[in-house]
């Protein structure tokens, strides 16, 4: 979600900046939070999913970015519109989940790293491909559709993972970092 999150609305950026009375620099502030907040989320998330599960986490992400979209989509002035995006880069931050889950599910090396690298690959055409994708899309049926068609997109995401993916993690109650045991001395025991 988070490559063509950021950038299919790009080149509807003046037209957003004229319909909602602001400077395109008022308007291109919603890609940059969106990023940091995308960012910051995949290792908040990343925390959540070892304590609390990869399932819950990625569901709750993902109904942050279906909210976070129709929010964007219906924004009446710029403030909205970033607000909009702050909540939907809560969502575009569980794509780290998906290296996560990839760990969980896959356990031979070489054939996760394949998966990896498809998810890599994939990401890359769609930083490409999602002004492209975008900037058609606005042409035709305004820049508010782009974020509708995000919305859906996720909400597609989030039924499929509420309906199909079970929980991948082995142990929800595991700590997120290999905290040493009582019974473990650890590196820098008393000699």
């Amino acid at each position: 979600l988070a490559p063509v999150t950021q950038d299919a609305y790009i080149p509807s950026m003046p037209v957003m900046a004229v319909e909602l009375h602001t400077t395109e620099s008022a308007v291109g502030l919603s890609l940059q939070i969106n990023w940091i907040l995308s960012g910051l989320v995949a290792l908040a998330l990343g925390i959540a999913s070892d304590k609390y599960g990869r399932r819950p986490s990625l569901l709750l992400a993902l109904a942050c970015y279906v909210v976070g979209s129709l929010m964007a989509a219906v924004s009446p002035s710029v403030e909205w519109l970033i607000l909009g995006r702050c909540i939907q880069g809560i969502g575009a931050g569980s794509q780290a989940l998906c290296y996560a889950m990839s760990r969980d599910l896959i356990a031979d090396e070489e054939e996760r790293s394949q998966f990896n690298n498809t998810l890599s690959i994939l990401d890359g055409s769609a930083v490409v491909l999602a002004p492209v994708m975008g900037g058609i899309v606005a042409v035709f049926l305004g820049w508010r559709m782009v974020f509708v068609l995000l919305a859906c997109w996720g909400l597609v995401a989030l039924f499929n993972i509420f309906a199909l993916l079970p929980e991948t993690k082995q142990s929800v109650q595991q700590p997120a970092l290999n905290a040493p045991s009582a019974d473990d001395q650890g590196t820098f025991a008393p000699l």
